[in-house]
């Protein structure tokens, strides 16, 4: 999660939804972009408003990307079949 004080934005990493790729590009083009510490790689908003305040949160405008859940799916059956072959050829390969 990404708060940028000047313009008064948000941004809530939601997972499988690219969001890795827009936290790059805004880190390397956006000065004094600060991360809101989170126990989680992606914070939920109500997170977010916990570790700001409401009274603090309810300045910013927030925003967030979502995916077909569908395609949200697949896309995590096919990493975590992904990490499982993984798995299984390092151990092949050890074997050999």
């Amino acid at each position: 999660m990404l708060r940028y004080h000047k313009h008064k934005f948000i941004f809530v990493d939601a997972q499988k939804t690219a969001g890795q790729s827009l936290t790059e590009t805004l880190k390397k083009n956006v000065p004094d972009l600060e991360k809101l510490v989170t126990k989680q790689k992606h914070g939920s908003a109500i997170t977010g408003r916990d570790i700001l305040g409401v009274d603090k949160w309810n300045e910013y405008y927030k925003f967030a990307f979502v995916r077909n859940p569908w395609d949200r799916l697949v896309s995590w059956y096919s990493m975590i079949l992904g990490i499982c072959l993984d798995e299984k050829m390092s151990q092949i390969n050890t074997k050999l």
